[in-house]
This record gives structure tokens, sequence and C-alpha cells, in this order.
């Protein structure tokens, strides 16, 4: 979840959102979020299932710029309110956000729901249904390239881990500073690394939650 003016908006990475191309035809149907989830307990969304009714990602990501995974891989999606919760925010809060604010920052706590991870077995992850965590610094991950101005962070989590905050000042004072976007694997998509990407949280993020706050 993210402070927005409509009290209904979650972050995420672009690629949880649309396909990465084909402009305004690109976005997924059906998108749904369900806090807390646990797909082992007797009932794993505690919080209900919500279903977003508008979706909002960069325009280099829509367009499919050869560069999007370097500063667009992040969008946001609006969700309907549950009668029963009303706004999503109210019921169960939600992140503040510091974006255009660089690439570098200490002491990062980083969620996500990893189906596997770096250098372990399949079976320390659950096959994804469990919340897991990193904690530790960002870097600017090509320091001497200033067209790519990913965050790296050391984290094991791989696949399915997308989408996962970035998150700065836990616990008190948290704000989302990027969304985990992908690692690094070989052709057979086995992850090589435990490097993992966020695209910068720039002014492209800037617009994302300006777009939203305006909707």
């Amino acid at each position: 979840m993210i402070v927005s003016n409509n009290k209904n908006t979650i972050w995420t990475a672009g690629h949880c959102l649309h396909e990465g191309q084909n402009g305004q035809s690109g976005f997924y149907a059906n998108v749904t979020f369900a806090p807390a989830w646990d797909g082992d307990a007797p009932s794993p969304a505690p919080w209900g299932i919500w279903e977003a009714s508008n979706l909002v990602v960069p325009t280099t990501w829509a367009n499919g710029d050869a560069d999007k995974f370097f500063d667009a891989d992040f969008g946001a999606a609006i969700l309907t309110p549950l009668p029963e919760y009303g706004n999503i925010q109210d019921a169960i809060g939600a992140y503040g956000y510091r974006f255009y604010s660089g690439s570098d920052y200490n002491d990062i706590v980083d969620f996500g729901y990893p189906a596997d991870g770096y250098n372990r077995p399949d079976s320390d992850f659950n096959g994804g249904k469990e919340l897991m965590f990193c904690q530790g610094n960002v870097e600017d991950a090509f320091k001497f390239n200033p067209l790519d101005d990913r965050m790296k962070m050391d984290c094991d989590m791989g696949h399915g881990a997308s989408g996962g905050p970035m998150l700065t000042g836990f616990p008190q004072n948290i704000k989302i500073v990027g969304a985990n976007s992908h690692g690094e694997s070989d052709e057979a998509d086995v992850l090589t690394s435990d490097n993992l990407y966020s695209s910068e949280h720039g002014s492209r993020a800037v617009f994302v939650i300006d777009t939203v706050n305006g909707l």
C-alpha cells in the first residue's frame, strides 16, 4: 500500500501490471490484491481480495522502450473499496514514499513472496506462499553508467518476489524507495547471483503517483 489521495492504491513492479509493450492495450486484466496473504492458512486472505479498477505505469514501460528496466519497472494499481472495509488505506494503513532522492540507501528492508532463491533449495520458500524479507543497504548498481540508475541490494529472494517494496525508515517512519524488479539469471532462468534490482524511483515514479493522485 502507498499513501494516495484515493486511499486505495498499491505500488508494485510495472511487469506485474502491464506486458511492457503495446501501450494502452498492454495492461493485464483481473489484477487483484490480497493483503497479508498466507497460502497455508485456513483463511489465506484474512483482509479479503481487492480488485483493481485502474492501473498506471510509466509511458516508457508501456511503450516497451529498450531501457525500461533501468528506470520504469514500477506502477500503481487503484483498488475498488470493499463494503466490509471501505478504503483499504483506512483499513490496514499505507506506506509513505521517498522518490527522486537517488539510488543509495542504508538499512533497507525488502519484502516479497519468493518461490525460489539464489543458492538455496526451493523447499526453503514453500512455493511462494510465505512473506519473506531481506535487510541491508541499497546502492546504485552501475555507478559509472549515468544512463543506468538501477538500485541493487544483496538479497537471495528470487522469482515471485517481484513488486515487493524496498523500504527505508523501518519500522517507525517507513517510506517506499523502490520495488523489486528482477535478479540475474542464466538462459535457463536459474539465478546466478544474489543481486536484486529495482528501477530507480525518480521522475517517472513521481509521474505515476501524481497521475494516481489526479484521478
